[in-house]
């Protein structure tokens, strides 16, 4: 039994292994886009009007990493759904309470 739990722990372990040297890319990479200073500072000035800086720096550390880069662009351009905005910065800030 031991000996089968190790050889699942060394599979698994190989695997990650594997993920992440297969996620490395010699092909220089182009940045992922951030929040504009715009959108932040404006987001942060309304958020701050009704909670604490640390909920409002956790809502956008979240929707920065959760976003994709088309996300991201839109809200950078002011084209993004302001509904599904809204949505997004909710799922955001109850990721942040938990």
């Amino acid at each position: 039994m031991v000996l089968l739990k190790s050889n699942i722990k060394t599979v698994v372990v190989a695997a990650i292994a594997v993920f992440f040297l297969g996620a490395c890319d010699d092909k220089q990479q182009k940045p992922l886009p951030k929040l504009s200073t715009d959108f932040t500072s404006k987001f942060t000035e309304g958020c701050l009007k009704g909670a604490p800086q640390a909920a409002c720096v956790c809502v956008l550390e979240v929707l920065s990493r959760d976003l994709s880069p088309e996300e991201t662009d839109a809200i950078n351009q002011g084209t993004f759904d302001k509904t599904k905005l809204i949505e997004k910065i909710h799922a955001a800030s109850v990721a942040c309470k938990k």
